[in-house]
This record gives structure tokens, C-alpha cells and sequence, in this order.
């Protein structure tokens, strides 16, 4: 036995070391499981896998740069960086933020970024 240890300081480590990996599974079990299906509110809502992708071709949207934002629009999508979500399409949610989540398609391992108000939650 360590210079300094009882048995209690061993015994409490070895159910420490047993007892957080489980507590840890059990976290991830619980979080999966409360995971919901929601779906997209309203059309014409695009995401982006960056959100710094995203805020971009929104800020120029919001300065009105017509020109700007569809040149980032466009070359986002053909570059698969962004995609569009139609109304009604399923949805997870991944993460999120303040005003923005992050959320998959159903089926698909991708997020993108867009803004929380385009998702509610499936009433079944």
C-alpha cells in the first residue's frame, strides 16, 4: 500500500473509477432518449455546417447587399456548405446557442447553423 493511504482512500478510488464511467453512459443514455424530433417551421430557411458561414451571408442580407448575399449564397450551396431545409422537413437538434441552433437532417450526420425560430417541436 502507497505511503499515506488507508484501504478506505483505495477503496473509494477503485468505486470512483467504476462508478463515473457508468454515471457518464447513463448521462449520454439520458440525453439521447430525451432527444426530440422537431421540424421546420417555415420555408425558405437555409443552414450552414460554419456558423461564421452562416452570420456572414446573413449579415449581408441584414445590411441589404443583394449582391453579396447571393454571391455567398450561391457558392455556399454549390460548395455544400450550406443547404436549404423545406417546411415541414424533420429535423434533431445538435447544439445550441443564444439565437441560433444547430440541427440534422433526419437520417444525416451533418449539422447547419441557422436561427432557432425556424424549428417547433412535432406534436404526435
Amino acid at each position: 500500500m502507497p505511503c499515506g493511504q488507508s484501504k478506505g482512500d483505495i477503496g473509494l478510488r477503485r468505486t470512483l473509477h467504476r462508478a463515473v464511467p457508468a454515471a457518464a453512459f447513463f448521462l449520454i443514455v439520458a440525453s439521447v432518449a430525451n432527444a426530440q424530433e422537431r421540424s421546420i417551421a417555415r420555408g425558405s430557411v437555409f443552414g450552414c455546417q460554419s456558423w461564421d458561414t452562416y452570420k456572414t451571408i446573413v449579415e449581408y442580407a441584414a445590411d441589404n447587399d443583394k449582391e453579396a448575399f447571393n454571391r455567398a449564397y450561391a457558392n455556399a450551396m454549390i460548395s455544400g456548405e450550406c443547404t436549404d431545409f423545406k417546411i415541414g422537413e424533420a429535423v434533431y437538434v445538435v447544439d445550441t446557442g443564444l439565437i441560433s441552433v444547430k440541427q440534422r437532417r433526419k437520417g444525416d450526420t451533418i449539422g447547419y447553423w441557422t436561427t432557432i425560430q425556424v424549428i417547433y417541436t412535432l406534436l404526435n
